[in-house]
């Protein structure tokens, strides 16, 4: 029976060499590869007005939400997420505002004090400043964009 003697060579230590994260990815984003924007608008325009999704009721209303996800890098679908379409008009949602205004860099809290019929309150802090909004039906109903047939048709 023979018996192989392993000779162990010091290994030589090599630099750990780590790489950092890139801040911010190297992949192509599909906005990236778009090579002509306004014909991208004009297409994307066409087929979100021709579906009637998202709230658009013509091609120049489908125009502006396809340009808005194009500066926004996002979705029609991610876009609405964030935003209503009133009035021709983006407007953005109350839950997209409030998760945005509890996360970094305000962080900051809230506390829902009312929220009826006849009046919403909300309690907002950041650090130790506080302050309480609210908005009453009396006071809605002297606003002409409360009412509007415009405004509530194309509310998504």
């Amino acid at each position: 029976m023979t018996t192989a003697t392993l000779e162990s060579k010091p290994e030589q230590q090599q630099p750990q060499q780590t790489k950092a994260a890139p801040s911010r990815s190297t992949a192509l984003a599909v906005w990236d590869r778009i090579s002509d924007p306004m014909d991208y608008v004009a297409k994307m325009g066409n087929a979100i007005a021709s579906s009637h999704m998202f709230g658009c009721k013509n091609l120049d209303q489908g125009r502006v939400l396809a340009m808005a996800c194009l500066t926004e890098r996002k979705s029609p679908l991610a876009l609405m997420r964030t935003y209503h379409i009133i009035g021709g008009n983006l407007s953005m949602k109350s839950d997209a505002m409030l998760a945005a205004f509890r996360q970094p860099p305000v962080n900051g809290t809230h506390r829902i004090l009312s929220r009826t019929g006849d009046k919403a309150s909300i309690e907002l802090v950041i650090g130790k400043q506080k302050q309480t909004f609210e908005f009453t039906w009396e006071e809605a109903k002297n606003e002409p964009y409360v009412y509007t047939s415009e405004a509530n048709d194309n509310k998504v």
